[in-house]
């Protein structure tokens, strides 16, 4: 019997207009139906794990009975089989669909592997398999995909910014400047408001010795800012035509390359985790703070300098938590016991060594769960901004300030309007510029769903670790910010007062964060400098508290 021939395959052009066509001929596929659309775009971005039929329906038919969604589930999938053969879908089990990506190439799927590499070719092929917004144009008039599908497409959008933003650099590095302009434009045309790209624009145009074109772009950029955001440009921006000597200076240290490799870990229950690996040497691994984005912060005013900090003689591992940044979205459980497992996924997969572990904010618990539950594989931790109590363990009074905050986030979150984020974010680095605030309140909108922001709060709030400081076993150094509005000093003198050879040092600053500019930057990166090299050994790390810097 002669061999089955295969279903011809087809291109699923998710990025932009969405279109699909048979690979070898061009022909456009038309369905008739928009929901058939729909199924293959939920479906495409999930390459690797089979979706229930259940969830699906939920999606595609959330106001109709459940039989009836099903019903009208089979009729789209059959649709769909008819018109690109029957192998195109799937089914694991009766329970689930799934595409075959060897007969559906999805140029999101393409996007998402490419855009998570660090070579350059890789980087070019997914700035073009860009073409525009994910399913541009396309609307269901449903509440649950449209939810989704606002959702995916910023998640996607930041991702096409920060491959943008490498190869600017790129370009820029190899005295390519016409490429790197092409690219910032590219940039503008997804996110027009970004201050960063513009001023990258007027000093390329000035390092090429167009200062009339360098020119022009400035005040392009001055009205739209003051047109759309009711606010003059931070004087930065503008900074190249003040002294164009400051296009070419020598690079800083500060300002040197962070090449970051991107890869996914499966947790314990099937969720995706993403996690970034920077720089080499002995591994340092960062637990996740409130709200993260591995692609977003490689060029943030407010992560950056710990990415080149901590990375100049470690391997530095950060991942993003389940629900936000470039990891699953769509998770079954977002809890402190799912905080674990996706701790553990990524030690078990990345980290092949005992290692220290930075605990920011909500990190500081989960590393000191770690250290207790696993300490063959903890050298010591760094805990910054940490508590041992979440804001709803914290008395009535503060517990009803945080169930307000989560009914504000889940009204306000992914509006256009940045005010109800503000509120977060001026808490979370007051000393903030402009500039650090808006990247802040940004990372925050693209980076999660409103509803997913609330889950995560809701998860940490409730976070107590009060019974496990006392079974710490490895030196910890314990920094915290004495006006820190997030998470009050009194948190970090208990985690270092009960945590056996913890030392305390309080830094001289309001900001949740220390940002690069400030003195507590400096203590803390000195202390951090200090613990990684001798401080880890018990003889030099004593229990004292060193007075704030000033």
């Amino acid at each position: 019997m002669p061999p089955k021939m295969r279903d011809r395959s087809h291109d699923l052009c998710l990025l932009g207009q969405p279109v699909v066509r048979a690979s070898d001929t061009g022909r456009t596929v038309r369905f008739g139906r928009n929901k058939a659309i729909g199924l293959l775009a939920l479906l495409a971005t999930r390459p690797k794990r089979p979706i229930l039929r259940q969830e699906i329906a939920g999606f595609l038919w959330s106001e109709s009975s459940e039989p009836a969604a099903r019903t009208s589930l089979r009729q789209v999938v059959h649709t769909i089989r008819a018109e690109l053969g029957p192998e195109a879908l799937v089914s694991v089990d009766e329970n689930t669909l799934a595409i075959d990506p060897d007969l559906l190439r999805a140029d999101v799927s393409a996007f998402t592997e490419y855009a998570a590499s660090a070579g350059i070719a890789d980087l070019e092929l997914a700035a073009a398999l860009y073409r525009g917004p994910f399913l541009d144009g396309f609307d269901l008039n449903d509440d649950a995909f449209d939810t989704w599908l606002i959702a995916e497409r910023r998640h996607l959008e930041a991702q096409a910014l920060s491959v943008l933003g490498r190869l600017t650099d790129h370009y820029r590095r190899a005295s390519r400047i016409e490429d790197a302009l092409n690219s910032a434009d590219l940039a503008l045309r997804i996110d027009p408001l970004q201050e960063d790209i513009h001023r990258q624009i007027i000093e390329l145009h000035v390092a090429s010795g167009a200062l009339c074109e360098a020119r022009k772009h400035a005040e392009h950029c001055r009205d739209l800012i003051r047109s759309e955001l009711g606010v003059d440009p931070e004087p930065d921006t503008f900074r190249a035509l003040d002294d164009p000597s400051l296009v070419h200076p020598p690079a800083p240290r500060s300002a040197r390359s962070v090449h970051q490799t991107i890869r996914h870990v499966t947790a314990g229950d099937g969720t995706s985790i993403a996690c970034g690996i920077i720089g080499h040497g002995p591994t340092l691994l960062k637990t996740p703070n409130w709200m993260t984005h591995l692609a977003f912060e490689e060029h943030s005013p407010v992560w950056r300098h710990f990415l080149e900090f901590f990375s100049e003689a470690h391997r530095f591992v950060r991942y993003d938590q389940r629900g936000n940044g470039l990891s699953d979205w769509d998770c079954p459980d977002i809890s402190f016991d799912s905080f674990r497992i996706d701790l553990d996924a990524v030690v078990d997969a990345i980290v092949d060594e005992p290692a220290v572990v930075l605990g920011i904010s909500q990190g500081a618990p989960i590393a000191v769960d770690l250290a207790v539950r696993r300490p063959e594989r903890v050298r010591g931790l760094i805990l910054l901004g940490g508590f041992v109590t979440g804001m709803a363990r914290r008395g009535d009074d503060a517990r009803e300030a945080s169930e307000a905050v989560d009914r504000l986030i889940r009204f306000g979150w992914g509006r256009d309007n940045p005010s109800l984020r503000m509120l977060y974010t001026s808490s979370l680095i007051p000393g903030g510029s402009k500039r650090q605030m808006d990247w802040y309140n940004e990372m925050m909108r693209i980076g999660t769903s409103p509803e997913n922001a609330v889950r995560i709060r809701h998860a940490l709030s409730h976070i107590d670790i009060s019974d496990l400081l006392a079974q710490v076993r490895v030196p910890t150094l314990v920094c915290h910010a004495i006006g820190d509005r997030i998470s009050p000093l009194a948190e970090g003198e208990r985690l270092a007062r009960e945590i056996p050879n913890a030392r305390l040092v309080p830094l001289d600053s309001d900001n949740h964060i220390p940002l690069e500019n400030e003195r507590a930057w400096t203590t803390f990166s000195m202390e951090a400098r200090h613990f990684l090299g001798s401080g880890l050994h018990p003889s030099t790390h004593g229990r004292r508290n060193v007075k704030a810097s000033s």
